[in-house]
């Protein structure tokens, strides 16, 4: 497969990284040469220096022979006029434009530009933090089927029953109807078996069913209650997306801005929202504004640096969980080994949602951890496959991947090594990102298009 990447910043070289992994054929396009030379000394891509819209450069990146084009620049309208090139020029099956303004991702226009799907970073923030605002504890997490099954990220401490014990040993977990799917030790995640134990500090990926998130909670010493107050610092796209959707839920909400002509845009667009004027990074301020009464503190400012500190602020003065947004990936693990609960990046948001499309057409949805080290998968399990009709004991998987919950119709399984796939079942599939290709070629994936906006 060969896929030409316009944009070679945060979201550009996260899926540049991914699918280079994969051994897939990646063209980057860029103006920035620089970029483009650090992109080839760390990757297996090929670059070309240029307009990314312009014939000539998209001539130069072998574009009449791609079966995908990604525009993942920091214009909306630049993104769009290249796929419209690309489409009318090239005829490339499949175009994907990173767009901000909710306008411009309207399906009439998306269909009448041929754009195939549409992604905004900060509406997949947002909806990534409500769903973390909304599991107690946990430091990640990703939906599968319409959100009844659901794969959570928790912090192992010492007080934890599940420490010093063989995880085959743990049959509540089973009982439960609870898979740990994997283990984040030491900055890397690895999928585990059945001997080995759990240590202080790991991070554990446990999938599950929905009706299980109380379980997980008291299993892994969560604070279950549930969250009415939250506090948002910064009034960007992501802060106002989030207020609208949290009022919209009954939550009592307050978000703080330091730019007063920004508060009274956001007075204007919210209506429970009670926006304040002022300097996050004060810390009377925050006392002034009682945020050790908050249930959680959301720091989504244009200013990463502001959101690490002012979440370390929130902290410090007792609010009972953090959720910091960053730009760069690298942060992440910086951010989290300090104290933060949950450290998400926008970016690399967006760069999940678009490989849900790149993904050939019997997946349905995909899930990346890490900076693309792991992914999840939901997959329409197809009669040719060679994991249907036998014992998953019996089957030839990749060691590096595991069959994590099967969902036949209404009823989810977490798999045992008697149970069997048989076509039809939606399955959900965790595996580390040098296996992916290993788990496509077992799975006989078939490539499917449609049109669809994300944002």
């Amino acid at each position: 497969m060969r896929i030409v990447i316009i944009g070679a910043g945060e979201v550009g070289r996260y899926l540049a990284k991914g699918l280079s992994s994969e051994a897939k054929d990646v063209i980057i396009i860029d103006r920035n040469e620089q970029r483009l030379i650090t992109l080839q000394e760390q990757l297996d891509v090929q670059t070309v220096h240029g307009d990314g819209s312009s014939l000539d450069v998209l001539r130069r990146a072998g574009a009449d022979r791609a079966d995908i084009l990604i525009a993942v620049t920091d214009s909306d309208e630049g993104n769009m006029m290249a796929c419209v090139v690309s489409r009318v020029y090239f005829s490339i099956p499949r175009v994907i434009a990173r767009i901000r303004n909710a306008e411009y991702t309207a399906p009439p226009i998306l269909n009448k530009l041929s754009i195939d799907m549409a992604i905004s970073p900060e509406k997949e923030a947002a909806e990534h933090i409500v769903r973390l605002i909304h599991t107690p504890g946990a430091s990640e997490v990703l939906d599968f089927e319409q959100g009844k099954v659901l794969l959570v990220g928790y912090k192992v401490d010492e007080d934890s029953d599940l420490l010093h014990r063989p995880l085959k040993d743990l049959s509540g977990l089973r009982e439960a109807s609870v898979l740990l799917a994997a283990i984040l030790r030491d900055e890397r995640v690895q999928i585990p078996r059945g001997e080995d134990q759990l240590r202080v500090g790991d991070t554990v990926y446990a999938v599950a069913p929905r009706s299980q998130i109380g379980y997980l909670s008291k299993l892994f010493h969560t604070d279950g209650q549930e969250v009415q107050r939250v506090m948002i610092i910064g009034g960007s796209m992501i802060g106002t997306l989030l207020a609208r959707q949290l009022e919209s839920e009954g939550l009592q909400v307050k978000l703080i801005e330091p730019s007063i002509q920004r508060c009274h845009i956001l007075s204007e667009a919210l209506d429970q929202t009670v926006v304040l004027h002022g300097d996050p990074t004060h810390i009377d301020f925050l006392t002034e504004e009682n945020i050790e009464d908050m249930d959680v503190c959301v720091a989504v400012s244009d200013d990463e640096q502001t959101n690490i500190l002012v979440s370390l602020l929130a902290k410090r003065l007792g609010t009972r969980r953090i959720i910091c947004a960053v730009t760069k990936s690298e942060y992440i693990p910086i951010a989290t080994s300090v104290g933060i609960d949950a450290v998400i990046s926008p970016r690399l948001s967006a760069a999940s949602a678009m490989l849900r499309f790149i993904r050939a057409g019997s997946v349905l949805s995909v899930g990346t951890l890490r900076d693309s080290e792991a992914e999840a998968m939901e997959v329409v399990a197809q009669a040719t496959s060679s994991i249907v009709n036998r014992p998953i004991a019996e089957l030839d998987f990749p060691k590096d991947a595991i069959i994590a919950a099967i969902i036949r119709e209404n009823q989810i399984i977490i798999p045992q090594g008697n149970d069997m796939i048989i076509p039809g079942d939606r399955v959900i599939l965790f595996t580390l990102a040098k296996a992916v290709r290993k788990v496509e070629k077992s799975l006989q994936i078939q490539g499917g298009r449609g049109t669809r906006s994300l944002g």
